[in-house]
């Protein structure tokens, strides 16, 4: 049984098209799933956690959404033991760019439905689990920009999400300012 968890709102509306296609190739295949579509970022991994906990026999997670719904349900998924298959919909799908999961929805399906794992170290923050990266400084202006921004949703509408981030990338290259940090460490360089 596959536990399918769905973000209809990733990619300004893609991961509810995606899912759709989706939904009539299991059937077609005849294969076994449940269905969970995300309500918000906040509640996703109190709703991954919940259904992962209905039954013991859960093959894999396949998750249709973008970077941000992956990041909302690791936890979950890290603390039931439940492996990720990823079908990416979402803006800049960097996670399964970094992975090399298909954009193609089909050839991505087809990835998240074998029986190979690739395991990945994951990065533990305060604001909880990463796959990918972190970043700070100016990278991490561009997402907080785009992210906050009107043109993402109107990018998203035209299928053109990655257009977000260059517009993002330009409003940060003008209004960025710089900080000064500091890093502390408790343990010696090259340890």
């Amino acid at each position: 049984m596959y536990l399918l968890i769905i973000n209809p709102r990733s990619g300004g509306g893609a991961g509810q098209r995606t899912w759709l296609s989706i939904e009539a190739m299991l059937k077609a295949r005849g294969i076994a799933y449940e269905a969970l579509f995300t309500k918000s970022a906040e509640q996703a991994e109190a709703q991954v956690l919940h259904a992962l906990t209905r039954r013991e026999d859960w093959r894999a997670a396949i998750l249709i959404g973008g970077d941000g719904t992956i990041h909302s349900v690791l936890g979950a998924l890290r603390r039931r033991g439940v492996p990720l298959g990823v079908i990416p919909a979402g803006s800049g799908n960097d996670t399964a760019r970094g992975f090399g999961i298909p954009l193609d929805t089909e050839a991505a399906l087809d990835a998240a439905l074998q029986d190979r794992c690739l395991e990945a170290d994951l990065l533990a923050g305060t604001g909880g689990l990463t796959l990918t990266a972190v970043a700070s400084g100016f990278d991490a202006q561009v997402a907080v920009n785009v992210n906050n921004s009107r043109y993402k949703r109107l990018c998203n509408a035209v299928g053109a999400g990655q257009l977000a981030y260059i517009i993002g990338i330009l409003h940060t290259l003008i209004t960025f300012r710089p900080c000064r940090v500091s890093v502390t460490s408790t343990q010696r360089a090259g340890l």
